[in-house]
């Protein structure tokens, strides 16, 4: 038996290594611990998937800075920036989203200066393209990352972002900055800005900010806490939206909002308060 996994061939990758840790697990439980010499081949295949896995990984990286040079070129001094140039950049800003979803990669970019380009350069840029770009890439950084939240608040992010959300002309920057809110820490004071955005004149844009404040209130329980801060005022705003949007077709999105942020933060709270006041 032994035998014949010393004969076995296993992918020459991370999923042939994990495999060859499986069966030589099995192996000890199946029979009594021996020493067996690992042949050549075998230490030849080993070294070779090791080495594969730590390129890949080594590869990411260099692609990111390669992005990140390619993002740092200064524009041109021309009124419009070259559609091809454009093209470039959003490209970069993709490849790096897609990489900044492994965890390690997120902690790299910010080591490699790339949140701070985001901030300083590209949250501002003429072109909405780009800006929407950064956002979404601020956002898929800082999912489920303390440490990058706290450097992106650090440097003054979200303030930009609220921003955003509130008066970029292009409606996917908007959309894209409050995904980026949402997937940031939930500071002091951040419900309390997103609130503040509600009782401006009303705007269809609401319904994207109730919708953050819902992202919130599911996944982390300090947004939940803060929400239901009387000091706040979000249970008065929400009974009162909701009267105003009874009825109106094209509001039902937000109406459907509001509902389901009383639900989560308000519906039942009173009496378990007054249980436990007995």
């Amino acid at each position: 038996m032994a035998g014949e996994r010393q004969g076995r061939r296993y992918p020459q990758n991370l999923q042939g290594v994990l495999q060859l840790a499986v069966d030589a697990g099995s192996a000890e439980e199946q029979a009594p611990p021996t020493l067996e010499p690992m042949s050549e081949e075998r230490k030849t295949w080993l070294r070779e998937a090791l080495s594969d896995i730590c390129k890949g990984q080594m590869d990411e990286v260099e692609q990111m800075k390669r992005c990140l040079e390619l993002l740092r070129v200064e524009e041109p001094n021309t009124q419009r920036e070259d559609e091809d140039e454009e093209d470039d950049r959003e490209a970069a800003f993709e490849t790096l989203t897609e990489l900044c979803d492994n965890l390690d990669n997120a902690r790299d970019l910010m080591t490699l200066g790339g949140l701070d380009l985001c901030v300083s350069r590209y949250l501002g840029h003429e072109q909405g393209g780009l800006r929407w770009r950064a956002a979404e890439l601020i956002a898929s950084c800082s999912q489920n990352m303390p440490q990058v939240q706290l450097y992106l608040l650090n440097i003054g992010t979200l303030p930009k972002l609220l921003e955003m959300t509130d008066s970029d002309p292009n409606p996917t920057v908007r959309v894209k900055a409050l995904y980026a809110v949402s997937s940031s820490v939930v500071s002091m004071g951040m419900v309390q800005q997103l609130v503040s955005v509600l009782q401006t004149p009303h705007s269809p844009f609401h319904e994207h900010v109730l919708g953050a404040l819902c992202c919130l209130v599911e996944d982390c329980p300090e947004g939940l806490k803060d929400c239901r801060d009387p000091a706040v005022g979000l249970d008065v705003l929400l009974k009162q939206r909701s009267k105003e949007l009874q009825g109106k077709e094209e509001c039902e999105e937000e109406l459907d909002f509001c509902e389901r942020l009383r639900t989560m933060c308000f519906t039942g709270q009173q009496p378990e308060d007054n249980g436990m006041d007995r």
